[in-house]
């Protein structure tokens, strides 16, 4: 048997288990940050950090499902950083449920975000060939797909920088 969900309807929709356990669905005990490699914070009133690091487990994938829709709640909106580090490969089921928030919450995004910055350290692919994220990321189709800016950063330091100056100059 699946587990219930707390966001959505259909068959695995439990109201009861979601009135006991609040909008995450995970039992107290349940969810170890310790052992997850999706995180996700507020360091500030306007900005909200995922951190996805490594191969993202089925727990990993909730927690993400999670932190979206606790995304779309805000009233206010808000620089998502998305640290990303690693191969951080999501299972078929997460793709899914992140593509169905995406397309139910694509007309309102500017009303809980207002950009998006993805941290992601250059690397060698040897022969001393350096990959820059940077074009990959801004110029990506999910970034065309968004009403306000998509950056990239090689640090969170220089993310949190550049969100003191968000948004950016166009061209920028």
């Amino acid at each position: 048997m699946a587990e219930p969900l707390c966001w959505g309807s259909g068959a695995n929709f439990n109201a009861a288990f979601c009135l006991k356990y609040g909008p995450g669905g995970f039992p107290p005990g349940h969810f170890d940050w310790e052992t997850t490699v999706f995180r996700s914070s507020m360091p500030a009133h306007d900005i909200v950090l995922f951190e996805m690091i490594g191969r993202q487990s089925p727990a990993d994938g909730k927690a993400y499902i999670k932190a979206l829709y606790d995304l779309s709640e805000r009233s206010q909106p808000a620089l998502l950083i998305m640290r990303v580090k690693g191969m951080t490969e999501q299972d078929h089921e997460t793709r899914k449920q992140a593509a169905a928030w995406f397309k139910q919450n694509r007309d309102r995004l500017t009303v809980f975000a207002k950009g998006v910055i993805r941290v992601e350290q250059d690397h060698h692919h040897g022969g001393g060939h350096l990959h820059d994220h940077a074009e990959k990321v801004e110029n990506s189709n999910f970034a065309r797909m968004l009403p306000f800016p998509m950056k990239h950063a090689r640090t969170l330091d220089s993310a949190f920088e550049m969100a003191k100056n968000w948004p950016p100059e166009l061209g920028g």
